[in-house]
């Protein structure tokens, strides 16, 4: 209805329109009312799940918080490791040490055997010595032995923490795919609320007009 045609109804307007007019107001009143009622529900539920989300993120970064701390006990354990090991090249390089002396002292005390036959009392000081080296040998075998369980202590301590990191990083990854599908949750929530008030605009639209042809109306039979 263009607005030459809406002015010459005007003059045709009895009571029983201005009622249908009325009524349309209140219905379209009502209608907006009803509107904005699932608009403010719809924003109270998107809060409600933004807030979830705060809370997934939190989870989400307490939870790499772990992992990292986890992660510096693996290098602090790897860091022994290394210690240990230094350790260990020091004592095989004394082993070694030893056994060279051990085998020298062995072959010159065969000689001096050999040339002394019966006389061989002057071997004693030799003899001593090389049972001296032996029990050095026999300390660092078992300072070998006493490092190597340690290191296997230390590895099997590390083993256990590449579990839970790994246990930590797929709790992680689960914490964070929940957070994508929360807030994926809420734009779909946001996208609905932005329809409503669309929907809400466009009663709106409908009751002003239908005010305004009710004002206009009267001021002309006015």
């Amino acid at each position: 209805m263009d607005q030459s045609s809406l002015e010459m109804d005007t003059f045709l307007l009895d009571r029983s329109d201005y009622k249908k007019l009325t009524e349309r107001i209140y219905s379209g009143i009502e209608e907006v009312d009803t509107n904005l009622q699932e608009v403010v529900e719809s924003f109270v539920d998107a809060s409600t799940k933004a807030e979830e989300g705060i809370q997934v993120i939190n989870t989400g970064i307490n939870q790499m918080t772990t992992i990292r701390k986890n992660f510096n006990s693996v290098v602090e354990a790897i860091n022994k490791l290394a210690s240990k090991s230094e350790e260990i090249k020091n004592i095989v390089e004394m082993i070694t040490r030893i056994s060279k002396m051990t085998n020298l002292l062995s072959l010159n005390a065969s000689i001096e055997a050999a040339r002394a036959g019966e006389q061989g009392k002057g071997f004693t000081v030799v003899a001593n010595e090389v049972r001296r080296l032996a029990e050095q040998s026999s300390g660092a075998a078992k300072d070998i032995g006493a490092l190597i369980n340690a290191i296997e202590l230390e590895i099997n301590q590390t083993e256990e923490i590449i579990r839970n990191v790994n246990q930590d990083v797929e709790l992680g990854e689960s914490v964070i795919a929940d957070a994508g599908k929360t807030f994926n949750g809420i734009f779909l929530n946001i996208e609905d609320v932005s329809n409503k008030i669309m929907n809400v605009s466009a009663s709106m639209e409908d009751v002003f007009s239908a005010a305004r042809f009710i004002i206009d109306n009267r001021d002309s039979n006015g």
